[in-house]
């Protein structure tokens, strides 16, 4: 980090206390109320604990039946990372800290970032900032035993290296890029599907503009990365795939939720548990995985409309639902009904509250729209930039 942006940061110091203060407050709340797992998490620690006792990243219990969907579920670097951490404080809290700081970490970057461009700082600039803190979800994803804090260091960072490989044309930046979004794979597989657009950016960036026909090379980092795991599961599973998930949100969230349009909850789980038990007939795990997905798709092209229908409200519920489930974990509050702050809100008819969060994601929206066409490059960042949210979105409702 150079002089100039060691000044931008002094500069905003009270700034950087106060998200420090916000993230140590939330690390606090998290500590005393306990509620730092989700169901996912203790696959992420069984995962855990077979790397470092038998050196395979399955991600469950080993003393029970053997799960060939868990081989393949989670990439390992989330548990590396975890592992890293615990051999030296063997405590979850001690990753909750370290998440933290990376949280905090990234916001500093997004001064650094606005600051290259010569932004100008004002009122605007301040409010986009303070939206980011005050977002519930960077607070309290950066205090569960969950990737989404990693996975945004990762992605954050690949992009401000993308950034100063378009200001600067270093070769070093591209490369760190792309070893960056390799990173981001292995963290999570909603990102693996990202490497073909990544290819095609680069190809037409290298080729056309830098003429750096060497840099056509950096791009195959990831593709590498992706094919060694599948490789990793073939020998596990005699099936190359890069991750059993896919298979799982297609039958059970895509399929289940679509069948919920026109059915009752009976009829759905009647039909999903029937695709199940059509799989099991069959020992070969290659065999069980291309049948639920098969008929997962059937049904899904069968029911198009009420897939477009059930993906797209997913998706606009992601946006604009203000913390979702995440704060019925943390603060450890028993759901009512449908799931969602936004139905909490309304069931307790505190309707203000809610057009106050509503207003509150648009302008964080608008704001971020003004920030992308201010940069002359604008055009490669959307590029970056615009499948990020979209794969995100894909992870809690879609396809991969």
């Amino acid at each position: 980090m150079d002089y100039k942006n060691i000044f931008i940061l002094k500069k905003y110091f009270p700034f950087i206390v106060g998200v420090v203060s916000f993230q140590l407050i939330f690390w606090i709340i998290a500590y005393k109320m306990q509620s730092i797992y989700l169901v996912d998490s203790y696959e992420y620690l069984f995962q855990v604990d077979n790397l470092k006792n038998l050196g395979t990243w399955y991600a469950g219990d080993i003393q029970i039946e053997y799960d060939l969907n868990l081989v393949s579920k989670r990439p390992p670097f989330y548990a590396v990372f975890i592992l890293l951490i615990k051999n030296m404080v063997n405590s979850d809290y001690m990753v909750l800290l370290v998440q933290n700081l990376l949280s905090i970490v990234n916001l500093m970057g997004v001064l650094i970032l606005f600051s290259n461009f010569q932004i100008r700082i004002n009122i605007k600039f301040q409010f986009f900032m303070l939206l980011l803190v005050f977002f519930s979800s960077q607070l309290i994803y950066s205090n569960l035993i969950m990737s989404e804090m990693l996975l945004q260091t990762v992605l954050f960072w690949a992009f401000f290296l993308f950034v100063q490989f378009i200001r600067k044309g270093k070769p070093i930046f591209i490369i760190g890029y792309n070893i960056l979004l390799s990173i981001g794979i292995l963290t999570k597989p909603v990102l693996y599907l990202f490497c073909l657009p990544n290819l095609i950016l680069l190809f037409i960036l290298f080729i056309k503009i830098r003429n750096n026909k060497m840099l056509c090379l950096t791009p195959f980092i990831p593709v590498l990365c992706i094919i060694i795991v599948c490789y990793h599961n073939m020998k596990e599973t005699d099936y190359f795939h890069y991750s059993s998930i896919k298979t799982f949100n297609l039958l059970h969230y895509n399929t289940y939720r679509t069948l919920l349009r026109n059915h009752s909850n009976e009829v759905a789980l009647e039909t999903v548990n029937g695709i199940i038990d059509s799989a099991n007939l069959t020992t070969n795990f290659k065999e069980y995985s291309q049948i639920i997905e098969l008929e997962s798709l059937r049904i899904i092209w069968e029911n198009k409309v009420n897939y477009l229908v059930c993906h797209f409200s997913g998706m606009l519920n992601y946006f604009l639902d203000p913390g979702r489930f995440d704060l019925y974990n943390f603060l450890k509050i028993e759901p009512e009904g449908n799931v969602g702050m936004l139905y909490f809100f309304l069931n307790m008819v505190i309707l203000v509250l809610y057009i106050i969060f509503f207003l509150y994601q648009y302008i964080r929206l608008y704001i971020w729209v003004l920030f992308l066409f201010s940069i002359f490059y604008c055009y490669y960042l959307l590029f970056i930039l615009y499948p990020f949210p979209i794969l995100i979105a894909l992870l809690k409702h879609g396809l991969f």
